[in-house]
């Protein structure tokens, strides 16, 4: 199965379809290239490597986690580098929305970018001042690029992120 572009998607879905919620801006209308620094937290294998050449090879620099405790061990290691967190929604130990809302504590105004297979694990978007977005899984590098910039370039709503 190929997506946009011919790009192969990063997973299939489980079962049944997926509709998106948030709105995906197609890579041929990115204007600038934008730089930062991904904390990346997949606890599929798979899905998290292919995500993490995808952003890479689009110029960001991508911190991997498997587990959100170990995404939170990053975190304090690397919040000022960090400039989006991309999470899967369903995991063990914590689930996405959850491991945003304590990273966001210390960040405020970090922009969350949500994914998963199951359009109903899907948190509420835009409660952050914009700042969070969802991408259901399967997914193509051009689709991920776009989402990632588009969080990049909205500028916060709310106060200064400050650390």
């Amino acid at each position: 199965m190929r997506g946009v572009n011919g790009d192969a998607p990063a997973s299939r879905p489980a079962g049944g379809s997926v509709a998106a919620t948030a709105p995906v801006v197609r890579a041929e209308l990115v204007a600038a290239p934008v730089s930062g620094t991904i904390l990346l937290v997949e606890d599929e294998p798979g899905v998290r490597r292919m995500a993490a050449r995808m952003l890479e090879r689009a110029g960001y620099t991508v911190l991997v986690a498997s587990t959100p405790s170990e995404a939170c061990a990053i975190f304090a290691n690397e919040q000022a580098r960090i400039s989006l967190l991309l999470t899967d929604i369903v995991m063990p130990e914590m689930h996405g929305p959850m491991l945003a809302e304590r990273l966001m504590t210390e960040r405020p105004a970090l922009p969350v970018l949500f994914v998963s297979g199951y359009s109903d694990a899907m948190p509420g978007t835009g409660s952050e001042g914009g700042r969070t977005a969802f991408l259901p899984k399967p997914f193509t590098a051009s689709e991920l690029i776009a989402a990632v910039h588009g969080l990049l370039t909205t500028p916060p709503s709310t106060a200064a992120d400050t650390p």
